[in-house]
């Protein structure tokens, strides 16, 4: 497939320079493309490569050409939003974060709490750890979403699938709200995300049987409760 690669990415490259709609010649290789078995369906009539190797692609081009990535994720997104809203969130995100971060937010409320959407808000967060982990996003901005994401993606398990998985994405959500509380000691808003990410791993650690694990969770729960309601007796959020 290198002959076909190397065209491909000449087309592409044109089709930077024009308008948002694929050309026929473009959606032919993309067809080809859909054969092998790196390349999946995405949306209507729309194809994108398998996480990996779409991740490795976009790396690639974020660090060798930026103003194209952007300019492509802008595209990207509009191309995607009336048929594939996961898809549209992903390349939002790579282009306009605080666009991106919004919908974020937006879409894995409704995917988790009113749709019980399980693949779909795996495949969200998936979207925005694949970002983080190319460092096309940064921030405790980006890392309090995807944290949030992995709260949401347990609490939809704990009902709807294993609590064995709800505790692994417990657990995801606990070790980057450590991480940021770590890094912002004075952050209140940080600490508090903390105690609740403590607080549900060991609601998770009681169905599974481990008192002692929900125990010591619990309890740092508290200690965190009862430092912020020190710091500030006149917040009944503390």
């Amino acid at each position: 497939t290198p002959t076909l690669w190397k065209k491909f990415r000449g087309l592409f490259k044109r089709w930077l320079r024009m308008k948002p709609e694929v050309s026929a010649e473009i959606k032919q290789i993309y067809e080809t493309l859909q054969m092998l078995p790196f390349t999946q369906r995405c949306g209507d009539d729309k194809h994108a490569l398998h996480d990996l190797t779409r991740a490795g692609v976009i790396a690639d081009m974020l660090q060798t050409r930026p103003a194209e990535f952007r300019e492509f994720s802008r595209r990207a997104a509009r191309a995607f939003a009336e048929s594939d809203a996961i898809e549209a969130v992903y390349h939002l995100l790579a282009s306009d974060l605080d666009a991106g971060i919004r919908m974020f937010y937006r879409l894995i409320d409704a995917l988790c709490k009113r749709d019980h959407n399980l693949n779909g808000a795996h495949r969200l967060i998936s979207y925005l750890r694949e970002l983080i982990d190319i460092r096309a996003l940064s921030g405790a901005r980006t890392e309090r979403a995807l944290s949030y994401g992995y709260s949401l993606l347990g609490n939809l398990q704990m009902n709807y699938a294993s609590v064995s998985a709800a505790a692994e994405s417990y657990q995801q959500s606990l070790e980057i709200d450590q991480r940021l509380a770590a890094a912002d000691p004075a952050n209140t808003e940080a600490q508090r995300d903390l105690s609740i990410s403590y607080n549900k791993l060991g609601d998770v650690q009681v169905q599974l049987g481990d008192t002692q694990t929900a125990l010591s969770a619990y309890q740092q729960s508290l200690e965190i409760g009862q430092q912020l309601a020190a710091a500030d007796p006149d917040n009944t959020q503390a």
